[in-house]
């Protein structure tokens, strides 16, 4: 059977999802190439307002916004603008600076977005029935001090004696966080894996996943979102409106439009 421990924490995950009006966070972004080990650091800010069953049965997907306003590589720091933004329906990628506008169906028209795939740059396992992730992942709760390499790590991977650095109480679980890994079940007519591994780190306090960590066999990328702050909007109203515009910009820009073509 699934460890209670398991349930207790997506059971809240998936309450927490109706309760949450909103949230706004900076965040920082950390990609690492498997192979190179080549590490590329992207900071910025990030809106999301999460899905939503109304009247009838039908389902109102999460909106998300990310901006990008930093880039580092190779110790450079460079300023950028780079926007993401989806509205349930269209991802738009908007590069102001070189008036770049690209806006892509990645919903099939009358169709369910699938809340369980990463959507872009951006995942936030929040809302999510239990049912749903256990049908498609192999959950279980880490410890939060232990790294994928045996090495003691703290909140957010920073050693401290709270989290199980040295002069560590053992027995004792005083961590402000829970460690959950998701990782995809086999597709059994390819014998593969259909997702990617999933870290999510859980703030007991906010009841909220505090960082984001996915796998695969080319790219680990971290997401740590900082600054939050919840519930300073809702969907639909005119904040939500300006941070989730996906309109076609006017004249002067380069667009491209790119309705759904299938999978």
């Amino acid at each position: 059977g699934v460890d209670a421990e398991v349930v207790k924490w997506l059971e809240l995950l998936e309450k927490r999802g109706k309760t949450l009006k909103s949230l706004k966070a900076n965040f920082v972004m950390k990609q690492e190439d498997v192979l190179t080990s080549d590490v590329r650091t992207r900071l910025g800010k990030a809106a999301y307002v999460p899905g939503m069953e109304v009247e009838g049965g039908k389902k109102q997907a999460a909106n998300f916004a990310v901006g990008f306003t930093q880039d580092i590589v190779d110790k450079r720091l460079t300023k950028v603008r780079e926007d993401y933004i989806f509205d349930g329906v269209w991802l738009v990628e908007r590069h102001p600076k070189k008036k770049r506008f690209i806006k892509r169906q990645i919903v099939a028209p009358g169709a369910d977005f699938d809340p369980l795939e990463p959507a872009g740059p951006f995942f936030v396992p929040i809302g999510q029935k239990v049912g749903d992730v256990l049908s498609r992942y192999d959950v279980e709760i880490l410890p939060v001090e232990q790294g994928r390499n045996g090495k003691n790590e703290g909140k957010n991977g920073v050693k401290n004696e709270r989290n199980g650095g040295k002069g560590a109480k053992k027995g004792k679980n005083n961590d402000p966080v829970v460690r959950m890994r998701l990782k995809g079940k086999k597709d059994a007519k390819r014998g593969k894996s259909k997702v990617k591994t999933i870290e999510i780190f859980i703030d007991k306090k906010l009841e909220l996943p505090v960082k984001v960590v996915t796998f695969d066999k080319r790219m680990t990328i971290t997401i740590e979102f900082k600054k939050i702050e919840l519930d300073q909007f809702k969907r639909g109203d005119a904040i939500a409106k300006r941070l989730f515009n996906t309109a076609t910009p006017g004249a002067g820009w380069n667009v491209t439009v790119e309705p759904w073509r299938g999978k």
